[in-house]
């Protein structure tokens, strides 16, 4: 009976560390934050729950088998019903799970396959019903079907790295998000709108330049077989010629 009397103390004494704990658990919500915040905000704490931590690593695996697999039913088990999600532009602020499933399924499916890997992580529990992580991210879209374990280069594969910011509650005896923001990474992360450092959220300027040089290259490829290359080829062939006749007929007006 002592030793029940003990474990219930014991027990008592736990959660309120943990509540204590939540009080200087920072909110990154609706964020999102930078790295530089993140580096300084982010509690450093003895107390953990080993369970829980496991738990939410999981269902962050989860998410990316569901992308990768195409099984948008799974994102269930990741968000909760009111979840709120700001993948970054050109995806508005989406609210709910049923919109967030619907943006990021019409998103993944210009692709044709997708790998999706994570890195660095942080994971907090702030109480027994709350928690917030931040998981680096890498994101491989592939525009054309595997033939072979070949590395493809750029002008095939859309790469993308970043991090995700996610708040968690437990409901039901499940973790799931209720806050997530996706920061694209940049050069620098520079000040958002308001001047402050950090928080920005906009997509990486590489993926602009990428998809616009994409776009030249098909245009071209489009163009190619709609003319006739034989006299494509001539008029390329007489340029010099054409130059010439203009070089001597300006000389000659001079």
């Amino acid at each position: 009976m002592q030793f029940l009397k003990c474990l219930v103390l014991s027990t008592g004494l736990i959660s309120r560390a943990i509540s204590l704990e939540s009080s200087r658990c920072p909110n990154i919500s609706p964020g999102p934050a930078s790295s530089y915040q993140l580096a300084e905000i982010l509690p450093i704490s003895p107390l953990t729950d080993p369970i829980a931590i496991e738990t939410i690593r999981n269902t962050l695996s989860l998410y990316a088998f569901a992308i990768d697999g195409r099984n948008w039913q799974a994102f269930s088990r990741v968000f909760a019903p009111d979840a709120r999600a700001n993948y970054s532009a050109p995806l508005p602020v989406l609210y709910g799970l049923q919109n967030i499933t619907d943006a990021i399924a019409a998103q993944i499916n210009q692709f044709s396959g997708t790998h999706h890997r994570y890195g660095t992580q942080y994971i907090a529990i702030c109480s027994p019903t709350s928690a917030i992580s931040i998981t680096y991210l890498e994101a491989s879209h592939f525009f054309l079907p595997h033939t072979s374990p070949v590395i493809e280069d750029d002008s095939q594969t859309l790469f993308a790295t970043g991090r995700y910011e996610d708040t968690w509650k437990k409901a039901n005896g499940l973790w799931k998000i209720v806050n997530r923001n996706l920061v694209f990474i940049v050069s620098y992360e520079g000040k958002n709108s308001h001047g402050e450092e950090g928080g920005t959220n906009t997509l990486n300027r590489d993926r602009l330049f990428w998809i616009l040089r994409r776009s030249l290259g098909l245009v071209f490829q489009i163009f190619l077989r709609l003319v006739d290359l034989e006299v494509l080829e001539t008029k390329i062939l007489g340029l010099p010629e054409i130059w010439v006749e203009y070089a001597l007929e300006n000389h000659t007006k001079e």
